[in-house]
Protein backbone atom coordinates (compact mmCIF):
# COMPACT_ATOMS: atom_id res chain seq x y z
CA UNK A 1 0.00 0.00 0.00
CA UNK A 2 1.16 3.88 -1.08
CA UNK A 3 2.07 6.19 1.55
CA UNK A 4 -0.60 8.31 -0.37
CA UNK A 5 -3.41 5.26 -0.08
CA UNK A 6 -2.54 4.80 3.42
CA UNK A 7 -3.17 8.58 4.10
CA UNK A 8 -6.23 7.89 2.35
CA UNK A 9 -7.44 5.21 4.64
CA UNK A 10 -7.05 7.13 7.63
CA UNK A 11 -9.05 9.79 6.36
CA UNK A 12 -11.85 7.89 5.24
CA UNK A 13 -11.70 5.59 8.15
CA UNK A 14 -10.52 8.31 10.82
CA UNK A 15 -7.92 7.56 13.63
CA UNK A 16 -11.30 7.01 15.87
CA UNK A 17 -11.56 3.62 13.67
CA UNK A 18 -7.83 3.09 14.74
CA UNK A 19 -8.60 3.21 18.04
CA UNK A 20 -11.74 1.30 17.90
CA UNK A 21 -10.20 -1.67 16.37
CA UNK A 22 -7.17 -1.85 19.00
CA UNK A 23 -10.21 -1.51 22.38
CA UNK A 24 -9.39 -4.57 23.52
CA UNK A 25 -5.93 -4.50 23.64
CA UNK A 26 -4.49 -2.97 27.03
CA UNK A 27 -5.03 0.71 27.04
CA UNK A 28 -1.88 3.60 27.08
CA UNK A 29 -2.72 7.23 27.60
CA UNK A 30 0.42 8.23 26.10
CA UNK A 31 3.74 6.45 24.08
CA UNK A 32 5.77 7.04 27.54
CA UNK A 33 2.99 5.80 29.89
CA UNK A 34 2.31 2.59 30.94
CA UNK A 35 -0.58 0.53 29.65
CA UNK A 36 -3.70 0.63 32.30
CA UNK A 37 -7.16 -1.32 31.64
CA UNK A 38 -9.67 1.07 29.38
CA UNK A 39 -8.86 2.00 25.53
CA UNK A 40 -5.99 2.65 23.69
CA UNK A 41 -6.17 5.57 21.27
CA UNK A 42 -3.68 6.15 18.56
CA UNK A 43 -4.21 10.03 18.37
CA UNK A 44 -2.44 9.64 21.87
CA UNK A 45 0.43 8.27 20.25
CA UNK A 46 0.57 11.23 17.49
CA UNK A 47 -2.02 10.29 15.03
CA UNK A 48 -3.96 13.29 12.96
CA UNK A 49 -6.04 10.84 11.05
CA UNK A 50 -6.39 14.09 8.56
CA UNK A 51 -5.33 12.77 5.58
CA UNK A 52 -2.22 15.13 5.44
CA UNK A 53 0.17 13.87 7.90
CA UNK A 54 1.22 10.21 7.95
CA UNK A 55 0.00 8.55 10.66
CA UNK A 56 1.42 4.86 10.38
CA UNK A 57 4.45 5.52 12.91
CA UNK A 58 1.81 6.57 15.23
CA UNK A 59 -0.61 3.88 14.80
CA UNK A 60 2.78 1.65 14.46
CA UNK A 61 3.91 2.60 18.25
CA UNK A 62 0.64 2.22 19.51
CA UNK A 63 0.62 -1.70 18.28
CA UNK A 64 3.94 -1.77 19.52
CA UNK A 65 3.06 -0.47 23.20
CA UNK A 66 -0.06 -2.68 23.14
CA UNK A 67 0.13 -6.10 24.64
CA UNK A 68 -3.24 -7.89 24.66
CA UNK A 69 -3.80 -9.47 27.97
CA UNK A 70 -6.23 -11.86 25.98
CA UNK A 71 -8.87 -13.23 28.22
CA UNK A 72 -11.97 -13.02 25.82
CA UNK A 73 -14.39 -15.27 26.28
CA UNK A 74 -16.59 -16.74 23.79
CA UNK A 75 -19.48 -14.72 25.07
CA UNK A 76 -17.47 -12.01 24.22
CA UNK A 77 -16.83 -13.23 20.37
CA UNK A 78 -20.65 -13.07 20.19
CA UNK A 79 -20.75 -9.66 20.55
CA UNK A 80 -22.57 -7.09 17.79
CA UNK A 81 -21.42 -3.69 18.24
CA UNK A 82 -23.83 -1.21 18.02
CA UNK A 83 -23.43 0.47 14.55
CA UNK A 84 -23.51 4.60 16.43
CA UNK A 85 -22.85 6.17 12.32
CA UNK A 86 -24.25 9.15 13.40
CA UNK A 87 -21.09 9.41 16.20
CA UNK A 88 -17.49 9.95 16.21
CA UNK A 89 -15.96 6.50 17.34
CA UNK A 90 -14.32 6.91 20.50
CA UNK A 91 -12.75 3.65 21.80
CA UNK A 92 -15.01 3.19 24.85
CA UNK A 93 -18.13 3.85 23.04
CA UNK A 94 -18.29 0.50 21.67
CA UNK A 95 -17.35 -1.66 24.99
CA UNK A 96 -15.88 -5.17 24.62
CA UNK A 97 -15.41 -5.49 20.91
CA UNK A 98 -15.96 -9.09 19.53
CA UNK A 99 -11.80 -10.00 18.48
CA UNK A 100 -8.98 -9.64 20.30
CA UNK A 101 -6.93 -8.03 17.58
CA UNK A 102 -8.86 -6.37 14.20
CA UNK A 103 -12.78 -5.41 14.32
CA UNK A 104 -13.51 -4.21 10.99
CA UNK A 105 -16.99 -3.45 9.24
CA UNK A 106 -18.57 -1.59 6.14
CA UNK A 107 -15.01 -1.44 4.25
CA UNK A 108 -13.87 -1.93 0.42
CA UNK A 109 -10.25 -2.43 -0.22
CA UNK A 110 -8.59 -3.66 2.92
CA UNK A 111 -4.97 -4.27 3.08
CA UNK A 112 -2.92 -5.52 6.01
CA UNK A 113 0.49 -6.84 5.56
CA UNK A 114 3.37 -8.51 8.31
CA UNK A 115 0.83 -8.35 11.02
CA UNK A 116 1.58 -9.60 14.81
CA UNK A 117 -0.61 -10.46 17.15
CA UNK A 118 0.23 -11.57 20.62
CA UNK A 119 -2.13 -12.17 23.98
CA UNK A 120 -0.62 -13.48 27.34
CA UNK A 121 -3.07 -15.76 27.86
CA UNK A 122 -6.10 -17.40 25.77
CA UNK A 123 -8.36 -15.78 24.34
CA UNK A 124 -11.81 -17.10 23.10
CA UNK A 125 -12.35 -14.36 20.56
CA UNK A 126 -11.37 -13.90 17.19
CA UNK A 127 -8.46 -12.41 16.01
CA UNK A 128 -9.82 -11.01 12.93
CA UNK A 129 -13.62 -9.89 12.45
CA UNK A 130 -14.94 -8.96 9.28
CA UNK A 131 -18.12 -7.91 8.48
CA UNK A 132 -19.52 -6.25 5.54
CA UNK A 133 -15.87 -6.39 3.76
CA UNK A 134 -15.06 -6.32 0.17
CA UNK A 135 -11.78 -7.40 -1.05
CA UNK A 136 -9.66 -8.18 1.99
CA UNK A 137 -6.37 -8.78 1.43
CA UNK A 138 -4.16 -10.18 4.18
CA UNK A 139 -0.21 -11.54 3.73
CA UNK A 140 2.64 -12.42 6.58
CA UNK A 141 0.12 -12.58 10.00
CA UNK A 142 1.29 -14.22 12.47
CA UNK A 143 -0.95 -14.79 15.42
CA UNK A 144 -1.71 -16.95 18.26
CA UNK A 145 -3.72 -20.32 17.93
CA UNK A 146 -6.14 -20.92 20.83
CA UNK A 147 -8.16 -24.04 21.48
CA UNK A 148 -11.55 -23.51 20.13
CA UNK A 149 -10.95 -20.36 18.79
CA UNK A 150 -10.96 -19.11 15.47
CA UNK A 151 -8.43 -16.54 13.83
CA UNK A 152 -10.88 -15.33 11.59
CA UNK A 153 -14.38 -15.21 11.91
CA UNK A 154 -16.74 -13.29 8.50
CA UNK A 155 -20.23 -12.51 7.52
CA UNK A 156 -20.87 -11.05 4.37
CA UNK A 157 -16.99 -11.08 2.96
CA UNK A 158 -16.58 -10.78 -0.90
CA UNK A 159 -13.13 -11.28 -2.68
CA UNK A 160 -10.99 -12.51 0.65
CA UNK A 161 -7.22 -13.48 0.57
CA UNK A 162 -4.79 -14.58 2.80
CA UNK A 163 -0.99 -15.09 2.02
CA UNK A 164 1.73 -16.27 4.33
CA UNK A 165 -0.33 -17.10 7.80
CA UNK A 166 0.94 -19.05 10.30
CA UNK A 167 -2.21 -21.07 11.34
CA UNK A 168 -3.41 -20.83 7.45
CA UNK A 169 -1.96 -20.33 4.21
CA UNK A 170 -3.09 -19.37 0.20
CA UNK A 171 -6.92 -19.04 1.26
CA UNK A 172 -8.92 -17.24 -1.45
CA UNK A 173 -12.61 -16.96 -1.20
CA UNK A 174 -14.81 -15.43 -3.63
CA UNK A 175 -18.20 -15.06 -1.19
CA UNK A 176 -18.44 -16.04 2.26
CA UNK A 177 -22.10 -15.32 3.94
CA UNK A 178 -20.68 -16.20 7.10
CA UNK A 179 -17.43 -18.62 8.13
CA UNK A 180 -14.88 -19.07 10.61
CA UNK A 181 -11.88 -21.02 10.98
Amino acid sequence: MTNELRREFLRLAGAGFASAAFYPVRAAQSADSEPTSGSLDVRSFGAAGDGKMLDSPAVNKAIDTAADAGGGTKEDAAIAPPEKENEYPEPSMFGTMPAHGFYVRHLEGLEMSNIEIESLQPDARPAFVLNDVQEADFAGIRVPRWPDAPVFSMNNVDRFNLRRCNVADNVRLNRVEQKKF
